[in-house]
């Protein structure tokens, strides 16, 4: 929530349409604005028309610390890796693997909901654009679901973007069937080799050299150990610095 106030606020300052004066605005807001919403530190780039006009680190990589953040300062991305896991399946699209339009079901054999004939109209579009239906997280008390017609309305869905990763991994990896654990739900999510495809196609390409899948054990990482076999790797499986981001939104 914090974080939250901090981006409306710093926006509700944004009021000049001249480059230069939002980043003399930025310079000078984001200081106070990280004290009045308690943010220990922050990482940011200004692009405009394709180009990189300013960036920065605020503040320290740990609160209580004195290490402060600079380009090199590796974040977690959480939910902006959406946006990237969005961008290798439209290239699939290109490479007519995938149709945003065409129900997911028609390339998988994985049905996530029993008795529910509307699960044969979701499509990549839908997850994509979070009209799916389905709700953002499953649990012991609220079970997966579709809650509307897909495409009827906007419902935020990290469960939607689990599914269309699934049917991903069926079109260009494989599963390990012996390596699986049980999730919320009793949902069972068995390890894949979608970090590989995105790391060869995507970080790769791009020469996003200071970014990982946070699932990947990477020696000596700050996120070393974390279990192999994410539940949510397409929502949330990135770490990366703010020059190695940038080159995704550049990109035409």
């Amino acid at each position: 929530m914090r974080r939250r106030e901090f981006i409306f606020g710093l926006i509700a300052q944004l009021h000049s349409t001249d480059p230069a004066q939002r980043i003399a605005v930025l310079k000078a807001e984001i200081p106070r604005m990280m004290e009045r919403t308690q943010v220990p530190g922050l990482s940011i780039a200004v692009i405009n028309d394709a180009r990189i006009l300013w960036r920065q680190g605020f503040g320290v990589k740990l609160a209580g610390s004195n290490q402060r953040v600079d380009n090199d300062t590796v974040f977690d991305v959480g939910s902006v890796s959406k946006t990237v896991f969005a961008y290798a399946v439209m290239k699939l699209c290109e490479r007519g693997i995938l149709n945003l339009d065409t129900p997911l079901t028609r390339y998988t054999p994985l049905r996530i909901i029993d008795n529910d004939p509307r699960l044969d109209q979701i499509t990549a579009r839908h997850v994509l654009s979070h009209t799916s239906g389905l709700q953002n997280w499953r649990s012991g008390t609220e079970p997966l679901e579709i809650h509307f017609t897909p495409g009827e309305r906007y419902l935020y869905s990290g469960e939607g973007y689990n599914y269309l990763q699934s049917v991903i991994t069926h079109l260009t990896g494989h599963v390990d069937p012996s390596r699986c654990s049980t999730f919320e739900d009793g949902l069972k999510v068995c390890a894949t080799d979608f970090d590989a495809y995105m790391h060869a196609n995507l970080l790769v390409p791009f020469g996003m050299t200071s970014s990982e899948e946070a699932t990947r054990p990477t020696a000596g990482a700050p996120w070393a150990g974390r279990l192999c076999i994410p539940k949510r790797t397409a929502l949330s499986f990135m770490v990366a610095t703010i020059p190695d981001f940038t080159p995704l939104p550049l990109h035409r």
